[in-house]
């Protein structure tokens, strides 16, 4: 699931240069501070994650993160196939990006849970895991081309998709128990 999450991401990182500069027409400058807004997106979903663990399950997040990635990559489709332009792309992609930063922490959380002992070296298999199917699953979008953003809200919806049948397939949600500090 850690790695859906991830790939997700990493298909907007590998993808934006090149579909807000070369498709969409901004500049240079431009491009930053939408990179720059989105990266804030982040930031605010791991920090406002990490306060609601402590009320809310780590993998009840997880459910509404899935939710909103899912909604998020079918919105930009939606929007690339209704012409709805840059807004109905950044808009959802910024959803998408709030939901990486709220699912991260809670990823580690429940993977870690049970691995105190061990916790260094399976934070350490787990971040290679994460990275390495991200890192092999990016490039996907460029192979299917950037002439508009419904290549990467493809392969985020994709990458979104396998993640929520994970949790409910694998991690079962309601099968997890209490967390303790």
């Amino acid at each position: 699931m850690g790695g859906m999450q991830v790939s997700g991401l990493f298909a907007y990182l590998s993808a934006s240069s090149f579909l807000f500069q070369n498709v969409y027409g901004l500049s240079a400058q431009q491009f930053g501070l939408l990179f720059g807004m989105n990266s804030i997106g982040i930031i605010l979903g791991n920090q406002t994650s990490a306060r609601l663990t402590r009320v809310i399950g780590p993998q009840w997040i997880l459910a509404g993160t899935t939710l909103v990635q899912l909604l998020s990559a079918a919105f930009i489709v939606f929007a690339v196939l209704n012409g709805l332009g840059l807004p109905g792309v950044v808009v959802p992609l910024f959803l998408f990006i709030l939901a990486c930063g709220f699912a991260f922490p809670c990823v580690q959380v429940l993977a870690l849970a049970n691995h105190g002992r061990e916790a260094g070296t399976a934070a350490s298999l787990l971040g290679a895991v994460n990275f390495g199917v991200a890192g092999i699953l990016s490039p996907i979008v460029g192979l299917l081309g950037i002439a508009n953003a419904l290549p990467m809200g493809a392969v985020m919806g994709t990458t979104a998709a396998v993640g929520m049948a994970s949790l409910w397939l694998i991690v079962r949600p309601r099968t997890v128990p209490g967390l303790a500090d």
